[in-house]
């Protein structure tokens, strides 16, 4: 599976800093006593929470969310496997385009399915994206 590159990864790992436990989540880009749908934002704000922990690393979901007709849509989610201090991209969500792809499916024990095309498409969409992320979240 192809990781991130460098940069993007030093953007993830801070990006995730603190949420660290399944469960854990948190809000960069507006403060928890704010709506997270406000007209005042520039950006949409990033949620990041510790979804799923494996035997082959931990999962973290990263998204922004917009709001149709009072329903939550992603746009996007992608979620990541982060093992040890490598960063591999899995799915991609948007819910306005209907768009849903998985990359990797992780099975019982060490054992881990990929595509290696849809993964690297992932990957290097997913260095693009934090890469404004950090720009604009002025991280």
């Amino acid at each position: 599976m192809r990781k991130l590159n460098e940069k993007a990864t030093v953007i993830f790992l801070k990006i995730i800093d603190g949420v660290n436990w399944l469960g854990d989540k948190k809000r960069i880009g507006i403060a928890d006593d704010m709506p997270l749908f406000s007209q005042e934002l520039p950006y949409m704000p990033l949620i990041v929470e510790c979804i799923d922990e494996r035997t082959q690393g931990k999962v973290y979901s990263l998204a922004h969310y917009g709001l149709q007709n009072g329903d939550m849509m992603r746009d996007p989610e992608m979620t990541f496997l982060v093992v040890d201090k490598a960063i591999f991209a899995m799915s991609y969500r948007n819910d306005y385009v209907g768009q849903d792809l998985v990359a990797v499916r992780l099975g019982d024990g060490a054992n881990v399915r990929f595509c290696k095309v849809k993964q690297w498409e992932m990957s290097y969409f997913a260095q693009e994206w934090l890469e404004n992320i950090f720009l604009q979240q002025h991280l």
